[in-house]
């Protein structure tokens, strides 16, 4: 049996119909798959774009209402803070009540100031519904249950606000001492009186025959709360 090489037209045309399907395949996967894959990508990237712009454009529209209720926030927070004292330390504090003892003609007898180690934290008054959200979330953790952060969470902390715990006994005439503290009480804010104790006090004192005169005079013991804001630098 004779076997040739020849080529047939029916094998050019065979050959022919390979090479181009062989240039369409690669053509099609190294050149138009990441073409279309780029494409894809490039139009999520766009709709992602417009998305960011539109939401950009919607905040710039709100930024001037923004602004002025920021705006307002600070001074309402400036008018607010009027009212308390800068932070001080103990001594300005000493120096502050000595001297309204001394305003009325009083004698300062005893000041004992406590400072604040941390900001003003406010417990629940006893029959607010906060307080009894704090009750029911302790008998709920004495039951071994779990206890969630709006039941737990009841004290309220205020920020930059610090309060200095003072007692003050001061001697003088009962009327004299009762129109401090009516001064304090009206025309102090940032004072708060928390108690207020009264009290006799014997003082003996020599006249100029050199005898001793005993005389007993009225003591105010006031408990009271100095409110303090501290400002941001």
């Amino acid at each position: 049996m004779k076997i040739t090489t020849e080529i047939t037209d029916r094998d050019k045309k065979l050959l022919l119909f390979l090479a181009i399907f062989v240039i369409v395949v690669v053509f099609g996967f190294f050149i138009i798959r990441p073409l279309a894959e780029t494409d894809a990508a490039l139009k999520e990237e766009l709709a992602v774009q417009e998305e960011l712009q539109i939401r950009t454009q919607q905040k710039l529209m709100l930024l001037p209402s923004m602004q002025a209720n920021v705006e307002k926030t600070e001074e309402e927070l400036a008018a607010a803070a009027e009212d308390f004292y800068p932070v001080m330390k103990s001594q300005e504090i000493d120096k502050l009540l000595t001297g309204i003892a001394l305003s009325w003609g009083l004698e300062s007898r005893q000041l004992v100031i406590q400072m604040p180690e941390g900001e003003m934290i406010l417990d629940p008054f006893y029959a607010s519904q906060a307080a009894l959200e704090e009750m029911l979330s302790q008998a709920i953790g004495q039951d071994g249950e779990e206890q969630t952060d709006t039941v737990r969470k009841t004290s309220t902390s205020f920020y930059g606000i610090y309060a200095a715990q003072v007692m003050l006994t001061v001697k003088g005439e009962r009327s004299v001492l009762e129109q401090m503290a009516d001064e304090i009480s009206e025309d102090y804010p940032a004072i708060r009186i928390t108690g207020a104790v009264w009290g006799k006090e014997n003082s003996s004192l020599r006249n100029e025959a050199g005898e001793y005169v005993s005389s007993l005079n009225d003591t105010l013991q006031l408990q009271m709360e100095i409110y303090m804001y501290k400002r941001d630098e």
